[in-house]
């Protein structure tokens, strides 16, 4: 069985679209519906900035809502997802960004310092706030 993560989402749409895929602390949940839309929503507008399949994008953030429905949309784009490890320096997040030739770099809320620090030493990088 070889499931891409779009495919898995699409089949829990078609199974269980109400049902709840997110659920967090604070009260917040999205249903497999609502995640799937907001996912093929946000990979429309990736790929209306130039996001490509191939690609190799980046998102340093911390464990926020937006978090999987970027994971999602870069899958139904075809790009490769970049996890960063937010506790690295921005010299250690530099290294990384460079040897995974990363093309796009998605910044979360309060990163925007750090990451901008290390895209100054990263060639070749488009660099996007959420």
């Amino acid at each position: 069985m070889n499931e891409t993560i779009p495919h898995w989402l699409e089949k829990q749409y078609d199974l269980n679209p109400n049902h709840t895929a997110i659920e967090q602390p604070d009260g917040f949940s999205m249903s497999f519906s609502q995640l799937r839309n907001k996912s093929r929503a946000l990979a429309a507008n990736m790929k209306a900035e130039g996001v490509k399949a191939e690609d190799h994008v980046a998102l340093l953030m911390n464990n926020q809502k937006e978090y999987p429905i970027f994971i999602h949309a870069i899958s139904y784009i075809g790009a490769t997802a970049v996890l960063l490890n937010t506790r690295l320096t921005p010299k250690e997040l530099t290294f990384q960004l460079v040897d995974a030739d990363v093309a796009w770099l998605f910044i979360g809320e309060g990163l925007v310092e750090k990451a901008e620090q290390a895209v100054s030493e990263a060639p070749d990088l488009s660099e996007k706030y959420v």
